[in-house]
C-alpha cells in the first residue's frame, strides 16, 4: 500500500473522537439529571458495609456512567459523616466496576441505530414540556452521537490495516509497559478513560490490535484517568483529596499488579468466545471485578494510609474564615453541592454561635482593646459567608429542578439570617458597648439574671434552630418558634427589674437602663432570626 491521506484521517479521527466525548457528555448530563438526587439517596443507603458501598459506587456510576459525578457523590457523604473513608473506599472500587458499562455499550455493534437514536433525541428535546422528558432526549442523542463517533473513528482507521509502518509499530511495541505507558498519557490529555476505551475497541474491531495490547491500554486508560483526579483534588477539602488519592493508589496498584497476568487474562476472556471488541471490553469489567475482590479487604489500611498523608488541618491552626466543603467539582451534580452548601452553612452557624456566647463579657465590661478584638472576630464569620455567596452564585447557573431551586433559596436566606445574627452583635450591641465605655455607664453593676435568661433565650433558640436544619427536624422547629412570646416576657422582666433598681436623678444610672433597654431589643433581633432559620426546617 502506497501512503496514507494522514491529513484525511487524522481529521475523521478527531472528527470522531468529538462527537463520541460530546455524546458521552450528553448522554452523562442527561442520566444524572434524571438519576441525580434520588440516585444520591439511595446511594447513602447502600453503605452499611464495604460490599455494599462497592455495590453502591458501581450501580451509581452505571446509572450516570461517570466517575468522576460518583466520586463528587462520595466525597458529599465523608463530608457529612453519613459514610466512613473505607466505606467511601469501596464505593470508589464500584465505580470503577460500574465505569466498565461505558465499554460493554461500546462493544454492541449497533452504529444502525446511532442515527435514528439521534435523531429521536433531538426531536425529544426540542417538543419536550417536562423536564424528564428534555433529559431522555439528552439520553438518546447523545448515545447517537457516540455511537457515529464510534463509527466515524472506526472508518478513519479502515487503511491502517493495510499499511506496512503502521503494523511493523505494533509488531515492536511488544512489551505492555508501552501500552500501559501510551493509555495512560492518552487518557490524561483527553481526560476521558471511556474515549480511549472506545478507540481501543474501535481499533480491536479493525484486528489492529491483539487483545494483550488492548488490555495494557485499558490498564494505562485506568492509571491516565487518576490525573484527572488528582487534578481536580488540588485545593479542595481534605475529604475530597483522601478520596482522590485512594482512587490513585487502587488504580496504580491494581494495574501493578495486573501487569504480570495480562496473558492469564487474555486467556479467561478468549475462553468466552465472542468477537475482539466484546474481549476487550470483558477484560475491562473482569480487571475491575478482580482488583476490587483482592483489595477490599485492604480498604481500611488504605483508609488509613491516606489520613496519615493527608491530615485534616481543622485538627490543627486553621483559617476559620476559609471554606472546607464548597468542592467546585460538585457544581456539576446540583444535589451534592446544595449538600455541600448545607454543611458550610452549618459551620457558619457554629462559629455565629461560638462568636455570640462570647460576647457577654467583652460587651458589659470591656475596654477599648477587648472591643476591638470582638469585631475583628466578626471577619471569618464574613469571609466566609461571602464564599458562600459565591458559591451560591456559581450554583445558580446550573439547571436545577423547582425542589433543588427551593432548597438553594433556604441555603441561601439561612446564611444570611446568621450574618446578621452575627451583626447584632459586633455591629449594634458593639456600638452599644463603646457608648457605655465613652460614659463609663455602670452597666454591668445592672446586669442581672433577668437579662442573663434573654441571652440565653436568644443563643439556645439558636442552637436549637441550627440543630433542626442539620436533621431537618420539624419539632425542633416548633420549640424555637415557640420561644416568642417567652423572650419577650423575659425581655419585659428584664426592663421591669432595670426600672425598680434605677434611680431617677442619677444620670449615669439612667443611661446604662437606655443602654441595656436597647441591647434587650438586639438580642430579640437574634431570637428572631433564630426563627426565621426555624422556619425553614419546618
Amino acid at each position: 500500500m502506497g501512503s496514507l491521506p494522514l491529513t484525511t484521517m487524522a481529521a475523521q479521527l478527531a472528527g470522531g473522537l468529538a462527537f463520541f466525548l460530546f455524546g458521552l457528555e450528553l448522554m452523562t448530563q442527561g442520566l444524572r439529571s434524571l438519576a441525580g438526587g434520588g440516585l444520591k439517596t439511595a446511594l447513602a443507603r447502600l453503605t452499611s458495609s464495604r460490599l455494599r458501598a462497592v455495590l453502591a459506587g458501581a450501580l451509581a456510576t452505571a446509572a450516570l456512567q461517570s466517575s468522576s459525578i460518583t466520586t463528587v457523590l462520595i466525597v458529599g457523604f465523608v463530608s457529612a459523616g453519613l459514610v466512613t473513608l473505607p466505606q467511601a473506599i469501596g464505593m470508589v472500587m464500584g465505580a470503577n466496576i460500574g465505569s466498565t458499562v461505558t465499554a460493554q455499550i461500546i462493544a454492541f455493534k449497533i452504529t444502525a441505530l446511532a442515527l435514528p437514536a439521534a435523531a429521536l433525541g433531538f426531536f425529544a428535546r426540542l417538543l419536550a414540556r417536562r423536564d424528564w422528558q428534555r433529559m431522555t432526549g439528552d439520553v438518546l442523542l447523545g448515545l447517537g452521537l457516540m455511537f457515529t463517533g464510534l463509527d466515524l473513528m472506526g472508518l478513519a482507521t479502515q487503511p491502517l490495516r493495510g499499511y506496512p509502518p503502521f503494523l511493523d509499530a505494533l509488531q515492536h511495541m511488544t512489551h505492555p509497559l508501552w501500552g500501559i505507558a501510551m493509555g495512560a498519557v492518552f487518557t490524561a490529555i483527553i481526560q476521558s478513560s471511556a474515549a480511549t476505551t472506545g478507540i481501543v475497541i474501535v481499533l480491536g474491531s479493525q484486528n489492529l490490535l491483539p487483545l494483550e495490547s488492548a488490555i495494557a491500554l485499558i490498564l494505562g486508560a485506568n492509571i491516565g484517568t487518576c490525573a484527572t483526579a488528582a487534578l481536580a483534588s488540588v485545593g479542595k477539602p481534605v475529604d475530597a483529596r483522601r478520596v482522590a488519592l485512594a482512587h490513585i493508589l487502587f488504580n496504580l496498584i491494581g494495574a501493578a499488579v495486573a501487569l504480570p497476568c495480562i496473558g492469564l487474562l487474555a486467556d479467561a476472556v478468549r475462553s468466552f468466545g465472542t468477537g475482539l471488541p466484546r474481549q476487550i471490553a470483558n477484560a475491562h469489567t473482569l480487571f475491575n471485578v478482580a482488583t476490587t475482590c483482592l483489595l477490599l479487604g485492604f480498604a481500611g489500611p488504605l483508609a488509613a494510609f491516606c489520613r496519615r498523608l493527608l491530615p485534616d488541618p481543622s485538627a490543627g491552626a486553621s483559617d476559620p474564615g476559609a471554606p472546607r466543603h464548597l468542592d467546585s467539582s460538585a457544581l456539576e451534580v446540583p444535589s451534592a453541592a446544595l449538600d455541600q452548601l448545607q454543611l458550610e452553612t452549618l459551620r457558619l452557624g457554629h462559629l455565629v454561635l461560638d462568636y455570640i456566647e462570647s460576647a457577654p463579657p467583652v460587651l458589659l465590661q470591656g475596654e477599648t482593646r477587648e472591643l476591638d478584638r470582638l469585631a475583628a472576630g466578626d471577619d471569618p464569620i464574613d469571609r466566609l459567608h461571602a464564599a458562600i455567596l459565591a458559591y451560591h452564585s456559581r450554583l445558580g447557573k446550573a439547571a436545577l429542578t423547582a425542589q433543588e431551586a427551593t432548597r438553594q433559596r433556604g441555603l441561601l436566606a439561612a446564611a444570611t439570617y446568621l450574618e446578621n445574627a452575627a451583626d447584632a452583635v459586633s455591629v449594634n450591641l458593639a456600638a452599644l458597648a463603646r457608648e457605655r465605655l465613652h460614659h463609663r455607664a455602670p452597666v454591668a453593676a445592672f446586669a442581672g439574671p433577668e437579662l442573663e435568661a434573654v441571652f440565653t433565650t436568644a443563643t439556645t433558640s439558636l442552637r436549637l434552630a441550627l440543630d433542626a436544619i442539620e436533621h431537618r427536624d420539624p419539632l425542633r422547629a416548633n420549640e424555637v418558634l415557640g420561644f416568642k412570646a417567652a423572650i419577650r416576657t423575659q425581655c419585659d422582666a428584664a426592663r421591669q427589674d432595670l426600672l425598680t433598681r434605677i434611680h431617677a436623678d442619677n444620670e449615669a444610672e439612667i443611661l446604662a437602663y437606655r443602654l441595656l433597654s436597647d441591647g434587650l431589643e438586639h438580642l430579640k433581633q437574634i431570637a428572631y432570626f433564630s426563627r426565621r432559620l426555624a422556619r425553614l426546617a419546618s
